[in-house]
């Protein structure tokens, strides 16, 4: 590895590490520059026309947000001047970031045109701070919790249709993402934030070793691990932000807008799911793999509702 990956490969590792640590908005702010600054060449390794694009639109749309979070935090937090406004203007930055509903317009546009590496980067690490910073956000502004809950009902929503018309494994996942985008929102009102985010981080990373491989048998199950049935990882991830969302009082009725963009998207991951199963080769190493990875997920939910 060259100097200057190495330098670029520790901003991605120090950003999130700042705005995880900081006690303050600006440090976890400048945390969430850190980490996409060392995005930016890794984004630009590729020659595809296509690469480039995306990688000037993700740019342009982080940039954006950043402006957003930058101007509202000024306001609200250096100068006191708590007015919802200023607050608003916050939220849509970090919407943007996320690519909530209705910032959701770049996600998949984006990530098709990313490669498997560039994409296990934006839907990890690149989440962190401003998932941090929102859900700091709700702590400090609980009265926006309502406000919340719609828009991620909606990105759910909209995630599932989108991800209806897709025919290339990119694009579906772009558009998985935007709906477990919606479920990460309501779990950092709900508090359940790092679990989910663990495990969707640990699905998609499964999902995308097995393409990068192409072990296509696996990755049709690491594929449908994304849709939250169970015994999949995905499905703890769903229970625990249900569960912490009716620990915390909040009403039933914001879980039917996520829940009926989880069952809508079963029909995409359902066709990528047996798309990649009958084009797997099925030689002797896919049917332990696969199994391996059953039990895997299998046992995760048995400890979960046992231990």
């Amino acid at each position: 590895m060259s100097v200057s990956n190495l330098i670029f490969f520790s901003m991605l590792v120090l950003g999130p590490f700042i705005s995880l640590t900081s006690c303050s908005w600006i440090l976890c702010w400048v945390g969430m520059e850190i980490s996409f600054l060392g995005l930016i060449p890794l984004l630009l390794i590729g020659n595809k026309t296509l690469s480039k694009e995306s990688s000037m639109k993700l740019f342009c749309m982080q940039a954006l947000g950043s402006a957003f979070i930058l101007v509202g935090g000024l306001v609200v937090f250096s100068l006191k001047g708590l007015d919802s406004f200023y607050a608003v203007v916050i939220m849509y930055g970090l919407i943007l970031k996320l690519g909530l509903f209705p910032g959701h317009f770049w996600v998949i546009s984006v990530l098709f045109g990313l490669d498997l590496v560039s994409m296990s980067v934006v839907l990890g690490p690149l989440k962190i701070p401003p998932l941090l910073f929102l859900s700091e956000m709700m702590m400090i502004y609980p009265n926006m919790s309502e406000f919340m809950f719609a828009l991620c009902g909606i990105t759910a929503i909209q995630g599932a249709i989108l991800g209806l018309n897709q025919t290339n494994t990119r694009a579906m996942l772009a558009a998985s993402s935007i709906v477990h985008a919606g479920w990460l929102g309501i779990s950092c009102v709900s508090g359940s934030l790092w679990v989910y985010f663990s495990i969707y981080v640990t699905s998609v990373y499964f999902c995308l070793s097995f393409m990068w491989v192409e072990d296509s048998f696996s990755a049709s199950l690491s594929l449908l691990s994304l849709s939250g049935l169970p015994p999949f990882f995905m499905f703890l991830a769903k229970f625990s932000v249900i569960q912490c969302l009716l620990q915390n009082l909040h009403s039933p009725m914001w879980l039917i807008l996520p829940l009926l963009g989880s069952v809508i998207s079963l029909v995409f991951y359902l066709k990528f799911f047996y798309s990649y199963h009958i084009s797997s080769k099925r030689n002797s190493n896919l049917p332990g793999l696969a199994l391996g990875f059953v039990i895997l997920n299998s046992g995760a939910v048995w400890f979960f509702f046992t231990g």
